[in-house]
């Protein structure tokens, strides 16, 4: 099932959705054209950070950065469309909701916690972590709470077109994490795809629009005005 189109009614141009595509496409961009090679920047290594955390005076600092520069670094182009897609699917709609720079600061925690929940699964790793998908999951938890009636088009091989709330391919999408969580998320063991990333970006995302709800109150209804 693969979902093509939100149509949730959005207000205003998605400025930091926009700015976070621009911002990934470049650095990887950059990343090929630097290293002259198929491989972008190294991204988080999770060993080096955890002797960082456990040694700062040796550069905490600079861990840190690598923590937070690690979402916008992709490891191929594929993996780089796909969650792009992924962010202008649900993005405008979140940034539309709760504003652009809420949503900017939703888009960084959500990142940062996603990347840390997946270093300390497998704190002695040496595969480097890069992607977005964990602060992009975080947004999908977001529109979980907030906009869960919003209507998704999607296709379904070979020629099926539908439409379902958004809450059912969410819903769906997260199973799908869990279950490479448990087949493949042993404690320590390094995996090539970063799952418990993807858990933890999309659980406090989906934190982070409770406390959305329940500041402002009232989930958003699911629109049909196409953008």
């Amino acid at each position: 099932m693969f979902p093509f189109r939100n149509e949730q009614q959005t207000k205003g141009f998605p400025a930091v959705t926009v700015l976070v595509i621009i911002i990934c496409t470049a650095v990887f961009v950059c990343g090929r054209v630097l290293t002259h090679s198929k491989s972008s920047f190294p991204g988080l290594v999770p060993l080096d950070f955890m002797y960082a955390v456990f040694h700062p005076s040796t550069g905490l600092l600079s861990a840190g950065g690598m923590l937070v520069a690690a979402f916008f670094m992709h490891g191929g182009i594929s993996h780089l469309v796909g969650n792009m897609w992924y962010l202008w699917l649900f993005g405008p709609a979140i940034e539309s909701r709760i504003g652009s720079g809420p949503f900017a600061l939703l888009y960084g925690f959500c990142g940062v916690v996603s990347m840390l929940i997946q270093t300390v699964h497998s704190p002695l790793s040496t595969v480097p972590i890069v992607g977005a998908s964990g602060a992009i999951a975080g947004i999908m938890g977001c529109s979980l709470v907030l906009q869960p009636l919003a209507r998704l088009s999607c296709y379904l091989p070979p020629v099926f077109i539908f439409r379902v709330p958004a809450f059912v391919f969410l819903l769906f999408w997260f199973l799908i994490q869990y279950i490479n969580v448990r087949l493949l998320g042993t404690p320590g063991a390094p995996t090539l795809v970063a799952w418990w990333a993807h858990i933890g970006g999309y659980l406090t995302g989906a934190v982070a629009g409770g406390a959305v709800l329940f500041l402002r109150g009232g989930a958003g209804k699911g629109g049909a005005k196409k953008r």
